[in-house]
This record gives C-alpha cells, sequence and structure tokens, in this order.
C-alpha cells in the first residue's frame, strides 16, 4: 500500500464531525416540554431523573411511553443514553429559552363575578 492510499483511508475513517456539533431535528411540543424537564430536573437534583419520575412529571402512568419519547430525542440528536442504566441520559443540546413573560396582577374585583368581588372587597378592607 502506498503512503498516499494509506493517508486517504485514514481520512476516510475520520469522522468529520462529532455527533453533538450536527444540527438537531425539530422537536414537537411534547418533546420539548420533555427535554425541557430532563434539564431542569439535572439541574435541581443533579442527576437525570429516572423513568418513572419523568413519567410522573410528564403526568403520564405509564414509564413505556417516557421511554418512547426518549427514544424520539436519541433519534434526533438532542440526548444520548447509555444502555442499561437508569438514569444514564446526557442532554447533548440545551432547549432554547422561553420567551419572557411579564405577568401582570391586578387586585379589583373587576375580574370577578359579582358574588365574589364583595367577599374579596370584604377580605381587602374596602
Amino acid at each position: 500500500m502506498t503512503p498516499q492510499a494509506a493517508t486517504t483511508i485514514a481520512n476516510a475513517a475520520r469522522p468529520t464531525a462529532t455527533p453533538t456539533a450536527q444540527r438537531p431535528d425539530p422537536l414537537t411540543p411534547r418533546q420539548l416540554e420533555v427535554l425541557r424537564i430532563i434539564v431542569e430536573w439535572t439541574d435541581i437534583h443533579h442527576v437525570a431523573p429516572s423513568l418513572k419520575e419523568l413519567a410522573w412529571e410528564l403526568d403520564t402512568s405509564s414509564a413505556a411511553n417516557a421511554m418512547r419519547l426518549l427514544a424520539t430525542l436519541v433519534k434526533k440528536g438532542w440526548i444520548s443514553r447509555t444502555p442499561f442504566s437508569a438514569r444514564a441520559i446526557q442532554v447533548l443540546h440545551r432547549p432554547p429559552p422561553l420567551p419572557d413573560c411579564e405577568w401582570e396582577f391586578h387586585s379589583s374585583p373587576d375580574f370577578l363575578p359579582p358574588e365574589l368581588a364583595a367577599e374579596f372587597l370584604a377580605m381587602a378592607g374596602l
């Protein structure tokens, strides 16, 4: 084998980009919700959620649904998982930030039904 052929073979075997450098596929709203839950859980608890914990957070009774959603996130390139390990979820790409929302609270009885407005005014001492 010539040195040039060996170099060509070596370059062909070398990956062009790491999986985390690739742009992941877009997510559905439910998949985005799952990814945000995983990121938030991991940030708070310093460990990824288990399938049961993820199912509980998703308000579903089946860990199989959580597993199916995780498999989709792996396929789309957002997370990776280690087989046969309970909490081995690694986030490869963080979800986009939520838009800033400004909440405006009104302490006016105008937003209440008339029967509750009187009670509200009495509680507020007005």
